[in-house]
């Protein structure tokens, strides 16, 4: 069941899930080694362009409970927002609670294992609650009152066009045997690591000419592209996701890097997945999240691996 209302022509939709019979193996132990259980996947009729899926971590001494957008199938925007667990007792009545401000970061709805009971037949159940802001519009810009004059939307429209053109260029970069002329200043203004690039001695520097050997030529594109606009497209999100993340966090991009985190934790795809899981690039602080959970994507979409409950 979900619950909607109007937030600035947005909508907040509230989606319900009753997470039955779950039986948790690691419940007594504290090693933090027990097998993930994960849920089936739960939408509702008001948003059928999303779906999740509760994913039970042991770690240690906590139940972690998390949850997982899987592989929306509209451009409709979805960012989630809440998430709250409880834990249901026989009776009915909720005997305790965790809530969490999503994207959360390797992390989700805590419970202690000395504060829960079984029921009689050794399971337990969770009331799940995600709330997530939808919106088809584009979002307003932000305008600091200090601010008389904003034109940063022309700017970046001119930034787009010097991207698409690169009149004036003053460095090369030579990947894959595609040449990718750039603006040295405008690198440098994005990325820490380009700026003391640009400042060495080397021989690279002098000429202008610059080779990187670990990127695949259309990931640089795109890199390129963010550093120049801020944009990238949905389909470049959908094919290019890993070798961004791994450019991104290579070239001090924090925002890039953050926003393919959070994408491809909640818009798994078996391609995706797959790829995750062959790379070993992957930046340190999302690798352990990323791989487990494409692990148990993988393994709800083939039928094997991690327990699955109603």
């Amino acid at each position: 069941m979900a619950q909607r209302s109007n937030c600035s022509g947005c909508d907040i939709v509230s989606v319900h899930f009753i997470w039955r019979n779950v039986k948790v193996p690691f419940l007594q132990t504290t090693d933090g080694n027990g097998k993930s259980v994960v849920s089936r996947y739960f939408s509702s009729r008001q948003t059928p362009y999303s779906s999740w899926c509760l994913i039970m971590h042991d770690c240690k001494e906590t139940l972690v409970i998390s949850a997982v957008q899987i592989d929306p199938t509209s451009n409709r925007q979805v960012d989630l927002e809440f998430l709250k667990v409880s834990i249901i007792k026989e009776n009915g009545n909720p005997l305790r609670h965790d809530d969490r401000i999503l994207p959360w970061r390797a992390s989700g709805c805590k419970i202690l294992k000395s504060e829960v009971s079984l029921r009689s037949d050794g399971t337990l159940t969770f009331r799940c609650t995600i709330s997530a802001l939808t919106s088809k519009q584009e979002p307003v810009p932000y305008m600091d009152s200090a601010v008389a004059i904003d034109c940063s939307d022309g700017l970046s429209n001119q930034l787009e066009g010097l991207f698409n053109e690169m009149k004036f260029s003053d460095v090369s970069f030579n990947i894959g045997g595609r040449q990718f002329p750039a603006h040295k200043s405008i690198l440098a203004a994005k990325s820490e690591v380009f700026e003391a690039m640009f400042q060495h001695p080397t021989k690279e520097n002098f000429t202008n000419r610059i080779e990187i050997e670990d990127i695949e030529p259309e990931v640089f594109h795109e890199l390129l592209r963010f550093i120049y606009t801020g944009r990238l497209s949905r389909k470049t999100m959908e094919i290019l996701a890993v070798g961004l993340l791994i450019a991104a966090d290579k070239y001090l991009l924090d925002d890039l890097k953050v926003k393919y985190e959070n994408y491809l934790v909640r818009q798994m795809t078996p391609a995706n997945c797959r790829e995750i899981l062959s790379n070993e690039h992957l930046p340190d602080s999302a690798k352990s999240e990323l791989k487990e959970l494409a692990t148990h994507f993988l393994s709800l979409n083939e039928g094997k691996g991690p327990e699955m409950t109603d």
